[in-house]
Parts: structure tokens; C-alpha cells; sequence
């Protein structure tokens, strides 16, 4: 198939690029001025920086299938790009409805969006579902929510149909985010007061991420829906720590320190926000892909931070 992929440079559209190259599928990148195309076998179409400006060239190859679409502005927290609602909302919902348009212009049969599962509000241990009354948690979640709204609306009366994909936190080699700065964490030997942090929360190998997209990508039954993924059970920070460090040969390291106290010690450090999110439990139901596609992520939580810790002490 004819595949194009947007955010081909970042932390998930590497492995997925790669991974389509490698399947034999026809790849095409949207690169834009400054970047660097992630693997010689994609065709490269230029584009703007600012993706809302990105319009259909007459010089483009026909007979596209599937689109793709990874890029979003998203900012570290504590960046102040992470507030400014109006930058957001033309990165991630002007720049995904330009992309739709281009999308149905070049005839695809089916546009993947790449979304947030914190559109949805935490829940407690209860799972979240697709169905859920959605409540964004920043203006990021905000500013992907409009975006499905966007898509949605401009492929409503074309031949292209959708998927979306509401993803929790992503983990592995080169990503970023908060599991970013615990792997930090815990690669140094300190001790960690983790051990007492039972919250459990749903996240998302790298790998299990880019296997659902191939999966629905061109499923019959994906057509229009919105899917919640994870791994197959969410994890406590301890698991994640203890998992990461094993994967290096060594003990978790984890002493007990009271949540409460630890939420106070964030609190009167300015992290507040940051421990508000740490320490609270975010679990989504990932029921609904199984059922509609079969799909399964491949490797579980521990199994994927021991490959993971496997790669990178290869690549050091």
C-alpha cells in the first residue's frame, strides 16, 4: 500500500516509518523545511512548517491509501508552549483538518489520527471507556479533541473514512514525557521513595502503539471509530521503576515514603501539578479495539521495558 505519514521524525514515527518500509509498503513522508527524513526508502513531500498552511501539490504521486497522521505540537510540561491554547489549537486542530483535506484530495481510503487519551478526565481505578463524557486535562487534550472535531467534520462528505486513536503515555528508546524522566531516574542508583505509590496507571509500548496502527489502518471494522489503547494491564511507578532497572541487571531500589508527604514536598517545590498527575490513577479499557479488530498488544509492560533496556545498552 501507499502510505503517508506525518510526524515521520518523531518519537513514534520513526519506528512506524521503519516498520512499514520493512513490511515492503510504499512510504511517503511529509517533511517539513528543517527536517530529516528518518529512513532513505520514504518518498519525501515537502511541506510548511506551520502544518494548517499545508496544501495539495499538483506534483504529488496519485494513488495514495492510507494517511497516517503523527505530528502535533506537543510541549515538555513545564514549557510555557504547553499554555498557549491558541498555538495548540492551530498546531494540532488546523494543522490535522489541513491534513484531512490534503488527504481526501489525494483519494485515501482511510486517515489514522494519532489523539490523547487525556481528553478524558482520571476516573479513579475506574476504566475509562470511548464513551466517556471526554474532559480534557490541559489545553494540549483540549487542542486534540478539537482536532478529531475537525477531522470528523472535513472527511464527513468524502470518500476517505477514519480512525482514531486515543493514546496514553507512550514509553521506549528516544521518547520523551514523564516515563521519559523516570527511565532518568531510574537509571542512576539512587534510592527512590516509589515504593508506597500503589496508583496504577495504563501506558503504552512504542512498539504495541505502531502494531495497532498497521492493524487499523485497514481493518473493515475500524472504519470511523474511536479507539482507547494500552498495554495489556496497567502499572504502579514501582512496577515501572523495578521493571527498568531490571532490565539493567539491578535491584529496584525503592524505599516508602508516604504519597501524602511526598505530595507535600511537591507542592512547597512549585511540582504540585506534576504530583497531582504522578500520583493518581489513569486506567483506560482497551476492550473495544480487541473486540472490533482482534488486536492484542504484543508485549507486555515488563517484557517491553527488558527489550527496551536491551536495546539501548547495545546502542551505548
Amino acid at each position: 500500500m501507499r502510505i503517508l505519514v506525518t510526524g515521520s521524525t518523531g518519537f513514534v514515527g520513526r519506528r512506524l516509518v521503519e516498520r512499514l518500509a520493512d513490511e515492503g509498503h510504499d512510504v511517503l513522508i511529509l517533511l517539513r523545511e528543517d527536517g530529516v527524513a528518518p529512513d532513505s526508502r520514504a518518498e519525501i513531500l515537502h511541506a510548511p512548517h506551520d502544518l494548517a498552511r499545508l496544501r495539495y501539490q499538483e506534483d504529488w504521486p496519485e494513488g495514495l491509501d492510507i494517511v497516517i497522521h503523527l505530528a502535533a505540537l506537543n510541549p515538555e510540561r513545564g514549557d510555557a508552549a504547553m499554555d498557549d491554547a491558541v498555538a495548540l489549537k492551530r498546531a494540532n486542530a488546523e494543522g490535522t483538518a489541513a491534513v484531512a483535506r490534503v488527504a481526501a484530495r489525494m483519494g485515501a481510503r482511510r486517515f489514522v489520527f494519532a489523539s490523547t487519551a487525556n481528553v478524558h478526565a482520571m476516573n479513579g481505578d475506574k476504566p475509562i471507556i470511548e464513551d466517556d463524557r471526554p474532559q480534557p486535562m490541559d489545553p494540549y487534550a483540549a487542542s486534540k479533541l478539537e482536532a478529531e472535531r475537525r477531522l470528523r467534520a472535513e472527511l464527513e462528505e468524502t470518500g476517505t473514512d477514519f480512525t482514531i486513536l486515543r493514546l496514553p503515555a507512550i514509553y521506549g528508546p528516544g521518547g520523551r514525557g514523564a516515563i521519559a524522566k523516570l527511565e532518568r531516574l531510574a537509571a542512576t542508583r539512587l534510592p527512590l521513595p516509589l515504593r508506597s505509590a500503589h496508583n496504577r496507571r495504563s501506558v503504552l509500548a512504542v512498539d504495541n502503539a505502531v502494531e495497532a496502527m498497521i492493524e487499523v489502518m485497514d481493518h473493515p471494522m475500524a472504519a470511523g471509530r474511536t479507539f482507547l489503547l494500552a498495554d495489556s494491564e496497567p502499572v504502579t511507578m514501582a512496577e515501572l521503576v523495578a521493571g527498568m532497572r531490571a532490565a539493567r541487571g539491578r535491584k529496584p531500589g525503592l524505599v516508602p515514603l508516604p504519597v501524602p508527604l511526598l505530595r507535600f514536598l511537591a507542592r512547597i517545590t512549585g511540582r504540585k501539578d506534576m504530583a497531582d498527575r504522578l500520583f493518581a490513577a489513569f486506567v483506560v479499557d482497551t476492550s473495544k479495539i480487541r473486540l472490533r479488530t482482534g488486536w492484542r498488544p504484543r508485549l507486555t509492560t515488563q517484557e517491553a521495558l527488558a527489550l527496551y533496556g536491551r536495546q539501548e545498552d547495545t546502542e551505548a
